[in-house]
């Protein structure tokens, strides 16, 4: 293959890395040095409250500009799955996501535990922490095992129900609210068995 082949063959990828590159997270070390780290050991699985949470992006196959995310919200004990859609990832309408998700949850919420991305740890989820007397808690970087129960739930509720096509409208998002706040979380935490994940 001579060079221009391989140069033309790989715009798309080029592309997607400098996207990537210019947009890649920016996390604040102070925050990261806070919030404690909990590996998949560490978590107690014996009491109610352990909720992680993770974002599920709806953006297709161009990730370029804004499109809709689902934030799933899981119980480590129960099991209990509460979503919601959003359009980009801005620590505001995340936020407001975790608060509508924790409102809905009939367990009460005694810690959070997302993965790192900026989006879900930041310094408006540590306030928001405090202020309702949530322990704060984050994955390791790059182990994705560390929020394996959430990562199982971004599968069996979202992407089987929602697909892998690309949303970004606000009308889109709103209708996968609906979605979320009504029919699949009953039919989801009331009429599925809940699969636990052994290892």
């Amino acid at each position: 293959m001579s060079p221009a082949s391989i140069d033309r063959a790989l715009v798309h990828t080029k592309k997607v890395e400098r996207v990537q590159k210019k947009y890649g997270s920016k996390q604040d070390r102070t925050l990261l040095s806070t919030v404690p780290v909990k590996t998949a050991a560490d978590v107690d699985r014996t009491q109610p409250g352990m909720t992680q949470l993770d974002c599920v992006e709806h953006c297709g196959s161009n990730a370029g500009g804004e499109y809709a995310l689902s934030l799933t919200t899981v119980d480590v004990l129960y099991g209990w799955w509460e979503g919601a859609a959003l359009l980009g990832k801005g620590q505001a309408r995340t936020l407001t996501a975790i608060d509508d998700t924790r409102k809905r949850s009939p367990i009460t919420w005694a810690e959070m535990h997302p993965d790192n991305g900026s989006n879900l740890l930041n310094w408006h989820v540590y306030h928001y922490a405090l202020e309702h007397t949530i322990a704060l808690s984050r994955s390791q970087s790059y182990q994705k095992n560390d929020n394996c129960r959430v990562a199982q739930k971004n599968d069996t509720p979202v992407r089987n129900m929602v697909g892998y096509l690309r949303y970004d409208t606000t009308k889109e998002v709103a209708i996968l609210n609906d979605l979320y706040e009504h029919e699949l979380r009953l039919y989801k935490n009331f009429f599925q068995p809940v699969m636990r994940l052994v290892e």
